[in-house]
């Protein structure tokens, strides 16, 4: 097909053995004037098997460059795939905004995805945990500050749960345990007061 890979990649196992890929996919050369075009795309394996077709999460988008794209896997026990990614939209000059989207999809089934931002200034990698047995936790950062998602086992979508004060803030991280109890984390770049939170 002339599609290779972008430079942004996960991988994800359950406790069982399931396991996905998540992959920026990019066909063409980028080219003064003309970006090249990648959408965001996924493998599953069952347990033993073999890894199945790539599936495409997103359509194709020429953007500013597919190097700012941002993936994230998870998996649970049931073998319920999540991916999470921020997605530069095409643009001019210095101006980076991007749109952040999620789906997930359960053994044998296609995935549902869900748009949670667009037109997010500054974004940079999403963050991803999900517990064994189904909870889900996500985070992004933008010019308006963290925001971060959650997913109850057996919801349909996720919800948002905590919104920071538009402040420099970026680079998030998540963490979800059985039954819910998560913790979300970020650098902050306010002089001497630097750090997480």
């Amino acid at each position: 097909s002339g599609a290779r890979f972008g430079s942004s990649v996960s991988a994800a196992v359950s406790p069982v053995g399931h396991a996905v890929v998540a992959w920026a996919e990019v066909r063409g050369e980028p080219r003064p004037r003309r970006p090249a075009r990648f959408r965001i795309v996924v493998a599953r394996r069952a347990p033993g098997g073999a890894f199945g077709p790539v599936e495409p999460l997103t359509d194709w988008r020429r953007g500013p460059s597919f190097l700012t794209a941002g993936v994230e896997a998870g998996i649970d026990a049931a073998g319920i795939a999540t991916v999470v990614w921020t997605r530069p939209l095409p643009g001019r000059g210095f101006e980076q905004r991007s749109d952040v989207g999620v789906a997930s999809a359960a053994p044998g089934a296609r995935f549902t995805a869900q748009v949670l931002a667009t037109r997010v200034d500054d974004a940079s990698a999403p963050a991803l945990a999900v517990a064994s047995d189904g909870w889900a936790l996500l985070a992004h950062d933008g010019e308006r500050g963290i925001r971060a998602y959650e997913r109850a086992p057996g919801a349909t979508g996720f919800t948002e749960v905590h919104a920071t004060d538009p402040t420099p803030a970026a680079g998030p991280a998540v963490a979800v345990r059985d039954g819910g109890g998560g913790l979300v984390a970020w650098r902050t770049d306010a002089g001497e007061d630097a750090g997480a939170q």
